[in-house]
C-alpha cells in the first residue's frame, strides 16, 4: 500500500517550496530521515515510500497538484 503520510509530506514541501524555496533542503533532509525511519520501524516497506513518491509525481505531471 502506498503510504499516505510519505504522500501527505511531498504535498507539503511542494507548497512550502513554492513560498519558501529556502526551506526545501532542509525539508527534503526531514522528510528523508523520516522516511528511513518509518521503513526501519517496520511502519512501512520502501515499496510503500515509492508508491506514494511515484504516485506524488504521477500527479504533479498531470497537473493535479
Amino acid at each position: 500500500f502506498r503510504s499516505g503520510h510519505t504522500f501527505q509530506f511531498l504535498l507539503m514541501i511542494d507548497y512550502v517550496a513554492k513560498r519558501y524555496p529556502e526551506r526545501v533542503r532542509e525539508l527534503t533532509e526531514f522528510y528523508r530521515r523520516i522516511r528511513e525511519v518509518r521503513e526501519w520501524s517496520g511502519l512501512h516497506y520502501p515499496s510503500d515510500t515509492r508508491g506514494a513518491e511515484r504516485l506524488f509525481q504521477m500527479c504533479k505531471r498531470a497537473g493535479i497538484i
